[in-house]
């Protein structure tokens, strides 16, 4: 498959997880967070998600956040870039090179990937843990 319909910039329009369990939803940054994706013809990725309403740090010099304020920021924000790739069976793989999460550079994650209506396309992460918890998850993005 081309990764061609793949290339430009989207806007997240919501980030939604299911708990396997119990089947119910949660907004992992909440239902404002916002983002942006840019996948780039050379087969880059960027990935920038951040909950709305972040709070202002005063008088903090950047890299000198008082460490409560230095938590709550990361616990709000996650961003990551590297090489992608669409297999030959659909899947859309992204080779994380730099991560805010220091978990992740040198990781692979899969998604499923489809178009919907409205120049908008939905990514999912099965299996996705959060806060211990397992959950399919899912962000729906539109083009811009």
């Amino acid at each position: 498959m081309s990764q061609y319909p793949l290339i430009g910039t989207w806007k997240m329009v919501t980030w939604q997880a299911v708990n396997r369990q119990t089947g119910d939803a949660t907004y992992p940054l909440g239902e404002e967070a916002t983002g942006l994706i840019t996948y780039t013809p050379d087969g880059y990725v960027f990935v920038e998600i951040m909950a709305a309403g972040r709070t202002h740090i005063p008088d903090a010099v950047l890299f000198e956040a008082p460490t409560v304020e230095a938590a709550a920021t990361a616990n709000s924000h996650i961003a990551y870039c590297g090489r992608f790739e669409v297999t030959g069976d659909g899947k859309l793989i992204h080779h994380i090179d730099i991560s805010s999460f220091p978990n992740w550079p040198g990781t692979s994650h899969d998604r499923n990937f489809e178009f919907l209506e409205g120049d908008r396309m939905k990514l999912s992460a099965p299996q996705f843990q959060i806060r211990g918890e397992e959950f399919d998850s899912y962000n729906i993005w539109e083009r811009i």
